[in-house]
């Protein structure tokens, strides 16, 4: 009668992990006092200027810090609503950022990001001009609101969203011809499917105001 050992059968795999809560906000310029994202730094206080990369969100979602030759990885806690979609495609991509940010009791507060270039140099990538006119957009755009508007109306908007994106991206891509075009057009499909101020809420929403007031 043959015998099975349960104790050698493969461990179930585990979900992707999702570590921050949502918030919703309107600011056009962010700081340290309201930055687009917080990131745990009670392990290690992180260097105003930190390189690294974002992990693939079904796996979890953190920042991986790049230092003195060493790789650090430390959950995002808090993250603006406007930027889910941005923060899951830069990723998916594993794409190198610079990120700026201030190190303050609630985590490393961050208020800008960067794209830079491939291997350990310091200079900015090619691409980053794509990158912050996105962010630019984004940031343009107001908080999702909880009302519900007219469908016709919103599909209009969607629509406009939509021709900008484009014309630009084929502005953006026929002036950087040695671009990595694929990456580019992924956003782009993005968000054509979560135009600004209308994106899935993967983290936990948080009600109220700033939470970093």
């Amino acid at each position: 009668m043959p015998v099975f050992d349960f104790k050698n059968e493969p461990a179930e795999k585990n979900g992707p992990v999702c570590t921050y809560t949502t918030f919703a906000s309107n600011e056009g310029v962010p700081t340290a006092e309201k930055p687009l994202l917080l990131i745990d730094n009670q392990s290690r206080q992180w260097k105003h200027h930190s390189c690294g990369v974002f992990t693939n969100p079904i796996k979890t979602t953190s920042f991986e810090f790049e230092e003195e030759g060493q790789k650090f990885q430390s959950n995002i806690l808090k993250l603006d609503l406007r930027f889910v979609s941005l923060l899951r495609w830069l990723g998916e991509h594993h794409i190198k950022v610079r990120l700026s940010g201030e190190n303050r009791p609630e985590g490393y507060a961050v208020y800008k990001i960067r794209e830079m270039g491939a291997g350990h140099g310091t200079k900015l990538s090619a691409g980053d001009g794509f990158l912050q006119f996105m962010m630019e957009r984004l940031l343009a755009s107001s908080a999702p609101s909880e009302e519900i508007e007219d469908e016709e109306t919103e599909e209009s908007k969607n629509e406009e969203n939509k021709k900008i994106m484009m014309q630009t991206l084929n502005t953006e891509l026929k002036s950087n011809k040695n671009n990595n075009h694929t990456k580019h057009h992924g956003f782009y499909d993005l968000c054509r499917t979560h135009p600004a101020g209308q994106y899935s809420s993967l983290g936990r929403a948080e009600s109220g105001g700033s939470p970093f007031q």
